[in-house]
């Protein structure tokens, strides 16, 4: 690093490696699991005792499987009792002491993504008590400006020419307010 041997600090590329080298260095636990899939939480410097680790929210406190794969010691949260007791949500992970936070969330595969076709949802809005709705349809990328929103009036034109109005209203209040 000394200017002796090259002008590498003085780059642009310097810090942003430092960083990433910082970043890196140190050890990255999931900030997210899915419930009842191959879902492991590393927990380093585990103190092997009586005291079970715990999964705690304001509602729930779940003590999850662990397990020991060569060095490292995991918090599954593959079994059914998991599906069973757990919430997607934000817990804490505990053990004696609060470790690290942790998120749940649901595997998506379970999620329906299905698509309401123009009749059902204007029948759904409609029966939640919007009666004037209509859809249109976007096709190859059209822009939402395009679409005629079947507008009575256009106001833009009255605010331009108001706009201009009370500009000239203030020149003309500035030039004789004296």
């Amino acid at each position: 690093l000394e200017s002796d041997f090259g002008n590498f600090t003085n780059n642009a590329l310097f810090p942003s490696i430092l960083l990433r080298i910082a970043e890196m260095s140190q050890r990255k636990a999931p900030i997210a699991l899915t419930i009842g899939k191959q879902a492991y939480y590393p927990l380093h410097h585990r103190a092997e005792g009586e005291s079970p680790v715990h999964i705690r929210s304001e509602k729930t406190d779940f003590i999850p499987q662990i397990e020991s794969k060569g060095a490292l010691t995991y918090i599954s949260l593959n079994g059914q009792e998991a599906l069973e007791m757990l919430l997607a949500g934000n817990y804490d992970i505990v053990d004696d002491k609060p470790v690290a936070p942790l998120s749940l969330n649901y595997d998506r595969s379970e999620s329906t993504t299905d698509c309401f076709s123009k009749a059902e949802l204007t029948d759904l809005l409609e029966s939640k008590g919007l009666a004037h709705v209509s859809a249109h349809q976007i096709n190859e990328g059209q822009s939402v400006t395009q679409i005629d929103i079947e507008k009575p009036f256009e106001y833009w034109k009255w605010f331009i020419a108001l706009s201009l109005l009370f500009l000239l209203a203030e020149l003309i209040l500035l030039k004789f307010w004296k």
